[in-house]
C-alpha cells in the first residue's frame, strides 16, 4: 500500500444526520456497530475530496452531504492508529478505535477528531442546482 505522512489527509465523508447548524459532530468521526471499530476514510494523497465523494455516493450508492478531513498527525494525536488497507476500494484507510478502552475514550477522540475537521472546513461541498 501507499505510504501516508504527517500530513496525509484522511477524507471523511459527511452524513447529514450529522450536522448540526453548521458544524460537523463527533458522530461523523464516530465508528457505529457495523464498522467493528475501524472507521472508513479515503487517502487524500491518492485521491482528491470530489473524487471521493463521487465515488462514496455513486460507486458505493451511499449518502454523503460533503466532505471532511483529518490529518494522519490528528489521528496519532488522539493515540488513533491509522491503517492503508485498501479495503473495499484502493484509496481506503481505517482509522482504528478498537484499541481503545472505553466507550468515553472512544467518543473524546471522536470529538477530537470532529473538533479538527471543523477547524479545516469542508473539503468538498456539492454544488446544489
Amino acid at each position: 500500500m501507499s505510504d501516508m505522512t504527517d500530513n496525509t489527509i484522511l477524507l471523511r465523508q459527511i452524513h447529514e444526520s450529522f450536522i448540526q447548524g453548521d458544524r460537523i459532530t463527533s458522530q461523523g468521526f464516530y465508528p457505529n456497530s457495523n464498522d467493528y471499530g475501524r472507521l472508513s476514510t479515503y487517502h487524500g494523497d491518492m485521491i482528491s475530496a470530489e473524487k471521493a465523494y463521487t465515488h462514496y455516493t455513486t460507486a458505493l450508492q451511499l449518502a454523503s452531504v460533503g466532505v471532511a478531513g483529518v490529518s494522519v498527525f490528528e489521528c496519532h494525536e488522539a493515540l488513533l492508529p491509522v491503517e492503508h488497507d485498501g479495503i473495499d476500494y484502493r484509496e481506503h484507510v481505517a482509522i482504528i478505535f478498537d484499541v481503545t478502552s472505553s466507550l468515553t475514550e472512544q467518543r473524546k477522540k471522536a470529538k477530537f477528531l470532529s473538533s479538527a475537521a471543523n477547524v479545516r472546513q469542508w473539503l468538498f461541498l456539492p454544488s446544489i442546482p
